[in-house]
């Protein structure tokens, strides 16, 4: 699994490529421990310096990395090291062990009992400054994501004038041209560990570009793809590559599709109708959200009481029916509605017969008093239903 998109773990960093031949000997609870930068151990803990330095050298949070050189001729001090190490809140230790040092099993077994991983760094081909480059890097990276995300959360949140927003916009991605569309990919599954390290270089390629923006966003993704002019033509050859690229690399996602945008004040806009649409998209593929229907208009409107109202009180006589006699007429429902009032359809997609499923439909019309079989009254069902979806959908991811 994908640890918290804000920090940096030491887990992450044993999934980038660049860093391998770690064997972890202690402390494997603790591979979520954050991981703020790095500090090398040399002679901090000579017990002939009298502890001058190890209380200065150090602090919450550093991955440190050590040959032990100082305790190669006095190998009792390394315990009282690694206890320091852990009582300071650094993150873990990696140990080049050229000098052979023996670690005591009972200081591996305190290690493990404060979840504080040790490892043996093995590979002779991996240097610390390798690991420290990668280290930054990945921390950089999650700082910049940390960023955008405050950067989003501030465009579809916080009442804006055009003005402003505009400037978020660029505050967002500095190379915004004057149209663009933006996509967003639901995850669908967990994203693993190893997917996460290769999106990370995709990140890294496409967001030094001056034409896509791509960023994680309350743990799925958004990309802003900047085009040349706003055609669909320009959008497919523009914006498939780093959509294919994307798609390859990430778990099943539902992915939404904004419209065109021409002025950096619609980036609320934008955002909000890429969301949109990955929301209605209930399975793994595209949604534009030119195709959401009268999804479009209830996303905004799930706001105000009388359309809550509206949904509640068609809706609550067949939930206190299913509530009282383990029915299932709310599912029957959203199945229906979901697709388009087809009996034949949506009885497969039941696996009832269809005999059983307009039972079903007579007796929701029982407790509405709306006939499904009269257009008026159907569509009232039917955005009943879809009210309910948008306040669930938005609820459930947090949108």
């Amino acid at each position: 699994m994908l640890t918290n998109n804000s920090i940096t773990t030491i887990q992450d960093i044993l999934g980038l490529k660049e860093v391998n031949g770690l064997n972890l000997i202690a402390g494997k609870e603790g591979l979520h421990n954050q991981v703020e930068g790095c500090g090398l151990l040399d002679y901090e803990f000579d017990p002939e310096l009298n502890d001058r330095y190890s209380f200065i050298n150090y602090r919450r949070n550093l991955l440190i990395f050590s040959s032990l050189m100082y305790a190669k001729n006095q190998t009792w001090i390394v315990s009282d090291t690694i206890r320091s190490l852990i009582a300071m809140g650094t993150s873990g230790l990696i140990i080049r062990n050229v000098y052979n040092i023996h670690l005591p099993n009972t200081i591996l077994r305190y290690a493990d009992s404060k979840s504080y991983p040790i490892f043996i760094l093995e590979n002779k081909e991996l240097y610390y400054e390798t690991i420290v480059r990668s280290v930054y890097n990945a921390i950089k990276a999650k700082n910049d994501n940390q960023y955008r995300e405050n950067i989003i959360d501030s465009i579809l949140n916080i009442p804006l004038n055009e003005e402003e927003e505009k400037k978020r916009a660029f505050m967002l991605f500095p190379s915004l041209s004057r149209y663009y569309v933006t996509y967003f990919f639901r995850f669908l599954d967990p994203l693993s560990v190893e997917a996460n390290e290769k999106i990370n270089h995709i990140f890294r390629d496409y967001n030094d570009s001056n034409n896509n923006m791509i960023t994680y966003y309350k743990d799925n993704m958004l990309l802003i793809c900047s085009v040349s002019s706003p055609t669909i033509d320009t959008i497919k050859n523009e914006c498939t590559p780093i959509i294919e690229k994307l798609s390859a690399t990430l778990p099943p996602c539902a992915l939404g599709r904004s419209k065109i945008h021409i002025n950096p004040s619609e980036i609320r806009q934008a955002i909000e109708e890429s969301i949109h649409a990955s929301l209605v998209q209930q399975n793994s593929g595209e949604m534009f959200f030119g195709n959401i229907g009268t999804y479009e208009i209830l996303f905004s409107a799930i706001s105000l009481p009388q359309t809550r109202i509206f949904s509640d009180n068609i809706l609550k006589p067949i939930l206190d029916y299913d509530s009282e006699t383990n029915g299932q007429l709310y599912m029957t429902l959203f199945e229906f509605e979901k697709n388009n009032g087809d009996l034949h359809t949506t009885s497969e997609k039941l696996g009832i017969h269809e005999n059983t499923l307009r039972q079903r439909l007579s007796k929701i019309s029982t407790l509405t008093g709306l006939d499904y079989h009269k257009a008026n009254e159907y569509e009232q069902l039917a955005l009943s239903i879809k009210i309910r979806n948008c306040i669930n959908w938005s609820h459930r991811f947090g949108f």
